[in-house]
C-alpha cells in the first residue's frame, strides 16, 4: 500500500487550487521527480541484500505515477530514468505486466529523444518477459525491431548483452 492516500474530494480540492498556481506546481513536480529518481537508484540492483526492495513496496504505487506522470508530460529523460531505477525492482516482485506497460513508455521516450540505446533496451526487456512468459507471438515483432536496432556499432556492452540475452530467450 502507498505511504499515504487523499480521500478524493480533497484531491479535487487540491487539483482545482493548483491550477491557480503553475510555478509551484512546476517546482513541486521536479522535486517530486527528483525524490522519486533518488530513491529508486539507491536500492537499483541489490543482489546482495535483496531486504532493501522492500523500501520501495510501500512507495511502488507512487513511483508507477511518478513514471506514467513524466512520460505523459515528456520529462522523458526522468521517465527513463525512474524506468531504470525500479527494473531490478520490478522483475524480483515478478510486476511484470506493469514492467511491459512501463518498458512501452521507455521505448517511446526513447523514440522522442532519439536514444536508440533505451529503445532498444526497453525492446530488448519486453521480448525477455513475453518470452518466459511464452508469448512468443507478442514478442515477434518488438524482437524485428530490435534487430533492426542490434546493427547500431554504437551500443554499449551492457546494451549489446541485453539485446542477445532477449534473442537467445526468444530463441
Amino acid at each position: 500500500a502507498p505511504r499515504f492516500r487523499q480521500h478524493p474530494l480533497v484531491r479535487a480540492f487540491a487539483r482545482s487550487h493548483l491550477a491557480e498556481m503553475p510555478d509551484f506546481v512546476a517546482a513541486a513536480r521536479a522535486r517530486w521527480l527528483q525524490w522519486y529518481c533518488g530513491l529508486a537508484m539507491q536500492v537499483g540492483f541489490c543482489w546482495y541484500d535483496l531486504s532493501q526492495l522492500d523500501q520501495l513496496d510501500p512507495e511502488h504505487a507512487n513511483l508507477y505515477e511518478a513514471i506514467q506522470w513524466a512520460f505523459q508530460n515528456q520529462h522523458y529523460p526522468a521517465a527513463i530514468d525512474l524506468i531504470e531505477g525500479v527494473r531490478y525492482y520490478y522483475n524480483v516482485r515478478g510486476i511484470w505486466d506493469e514492467r511491459l506497460a512501463i518498458n512501452k513508455m521507455r521505448v517511446d521516450a526513447a523514440r522522442a529523444l532519439g536514444d536508440r540505446a533505451n529503445e532498444a533496451l526497453g525492446l530488448a526487456f519486453d521480448v525477455e518477459i513475453l518470452s518466459k512468459q511464452g508469448r512468443l507471438d507478442d514478442a515477434r515483432p518488438l524482437l524485428a525491431r530490435l534487430s533492426e536496432l542490434a546493427q547500431e556499432p554504437g551500443f554499449s556492452g551492457d546494451v549489446r548483452f541485453e539485446i542477445g540475452h532477449a534473442q537467445a530467450l526468444h530463441a
